[in-house]
Parts: structure tokens; sequence; C-alpha cells
């Protein structure tokens, strides 16, 4: 914990952390306990690296994608700014706080920043479709609503989040 007192100590652990979660999440152990553990291990790494560092990039930009991965939306968005005010000129960093906000909820924050990605309406209407084929009908629309915030030209994706909304707000299923 000493070496990551200064800059360059928080570098190393970010630098650690990364290792660690490239190990968890693409080795022969990925979706098990050991990768489970690798994940802690990249985390404890990653807020070593911000306990001296507050605005260290890497350690935000990744710790932010790991726990958005790990379905914690709200613990992800601080980090997520974090990254993004540490390099504006990042089309990443501006993703990750774009999907941050729209896994949270906050579409007109997500707009600005999502508007000139390339390619984000489709990976939008994509992680619509999987969060529906997970049972996840809450991210699924934000995911639909954002997609259609962008491009509202979308007829498919439109009849999909009705379906989406009549299904889950019936009197026979609670809203989700």
């Amino acid at each position: 914990a000493a070496a990551a007192t200064w800059p360059i100590g928080a570098a190393w652990q970010a630098n650690l952390g990364a290792i660690r979660q490239a190990s968890a999440e693409l080795g022969d152990t990925a979706g098990s306990l050991t990768a489970a553990a690798g994940l802690a291990a990249a985390e404890s790494h990653f807020r070593a690296a911000l306990s001296a560092a507050p605005g260290q990039r890497s350690a935000n930009l990744r710790l932010a994608l790991m726990l958005m991965s790990g379905g914690r939306y709200a613990d992800a968005l601080p980090h997520a700014s974090a990254a993004w005010k540490a390099d504006r000129g990042s089309l990443t960093t501006r993703k990750a706080l774009g999907l941050a906000y729209v896994w949270n909820g906050d579409l007109s924050r997500a707009e600005p920043l999502l508007r000139s990605v390339p390619g984000i309406v489709e990976e939008l209407n994509t992680w619509g479709w999987w969060r529906t084929s997970r049972q996840e009908p809450g991210l699924a629309l934000l995911a639909y609503r954002m997609s259609l915030l962008l491009d509202p030209h979308q007829d498919h994706v439109r009849r999909a989040t009705l379906e989406l909304e009549r299904t889950y707000r019936s009197p026979a299923r609670p809203a989700r």
C-alpha cells in the first residue's frame, strides 16, 4: 500500500487491477468463484490507485466498467464521471459515462454524451434484446428508450418497447 501514495504508485495499482480484471474475465475460470475472487482483487487494486490519485483515468474507467458489468450501476456512475472529467476528449470515457447514465435511468444526461458515438444505436438495440432475453425488462426498456431518443425512426424498436411496456405493466405482472 505504501507504493500507492503518489501517481506512479497509483498507475502501478491501476495496472495490477487491469491484469487481474483481464485474467478473471478472459481466463479459463471466467464466471467461476475463482474469477469472482480475481474481480474482487482487481477492484481492490483500482480502489488503492484511487485512494492515492482520485482522478486516475484508467482506474476510474476500468472500475466503472467492471461495476456496470456486475450490475452495480449506481456505484459505477461516479467513477465513469471521474474518468470522463480526467479525459473529456476520449470516446471511451464519454461512452462509459453515457452508458452509466442510461443504466441509472438518466437518459437526458446520457443523450448528449452518446449522440455522436459511432454504432451506439445498434449497440443499444442489442442491449435491449439481450436484457429482454435475460428477463431484465427495466434495463431493456432503458436501452430501447435511449436508442429511440437518438434515432426516433425505428419502428421495430418502438414496437419492441411498446410490447415490453404492455407485458411488464399488465395487472398480471407488476412492473420491474
